[in-house]
């Protein structure tokens, strides 16, 4: 198993992706959000790159539908939810589709060619991810979804604790890359919170006052599924405990 990481957008030229296992990571904050939906009972999550084709695509699923996004994190006008995870409980999500556009997650899912699989996934499930790529046995790609097309270190972060979780349970040959996020998730590894507070884009949103979905953002584990695209939709996979 060879494993690979994208550091950031720009390291991903359409045909890395080619024939591997495709993770995209995106801690703050879509992977976390759609982790949420989902487990909260969610049917599935369609990414969407742009609000024009969100809006047109939600009028197809009528009293069924969520329309959900942001734009620099903030929430779109007449969308029923933004990007918070928070937002994402069972009493709002249980049964329905979301339609989700973001700035960054759902825009990397257009540069994917021919992967064998793709999911989608933040901290909270990054152990699921782990073990749901040793049970494929694939050679991987995880590509970081950063923000505005640069690396976000969050994501790198979350990137090595995924690959340091599935070298616990297969032996993995790491490009470069893949060895690099590994070793600053070792190095960084109980400082998870400082991780997302000091991060570009976790400055960011403090400045919204979104300190709280950066708390949530920053739990390792919580969540036992992933997010899996099929046939356009993420939906909820379990992997082997």
């Amino acid at each position: 198993m060879l494993v690979d990481v994208a550091l950031s957008p720009r390291c991903l030229p359409a045909d890395r992706a080619s024939e591997k296992v495709v993770v995209v990571v995106d801690v703050l904050r879509a992977g976390t959000t759609v982790a949420f939906a989902l487990h909260h009972g969610a049917e599935a999550v369609i990414p969407v790159r742009s609000v024009g084709a969100a809006r047109e695509l939600a009028r197809r699923f009528p009293g069924r539908a969520l329309l959900c996004g942001e734009r620099r994190a903030l929430p779109l006008a007449g969308f029923d939810l933004g990007n918070s995870p928070l937002e994402f409980t069972a009493e709002r999500v249980r049964g329905k589709v979301i339609v989700l556009t973001t700035s960054n997650a759902t825009r990397v899912f257009y540069r994917l060619r021919e992967p064998k699989a793709v999911a989608l996934v933040g901290l909270v499930n990054a152990p699921a991810a782990s073990r749901w790529l040793a049970a494929l046995g694939e050679d991987v790609l995880i590509a970081c979804a950063g923000r505005g097309g640069e690396l976000g270190i969050e994501d790198a972060f979350a990137a090595g604790v995924i690959v340091n979780g599935l070298r616990e349970l297969v032996p993995a040959e790491l490009t470069d890359s893949a060895f690099a996020a590994g070793q600053l998730a070792t190095a960084l590894g109980t400082r998870v919170k400082s991780v997302l507070w000091e991060s570009k884009h976790g400055r960011y949103l403090r400045t919204l006052g979104l300190e709280f979905d950066l708390e949530v953002c920053a739990q390792v584990g919580t969540i036992p599924i992933l997010a899996v695209l099929e046939e356009g939709k993420l939906v909820a996979a379990f992997p082997p405990e």
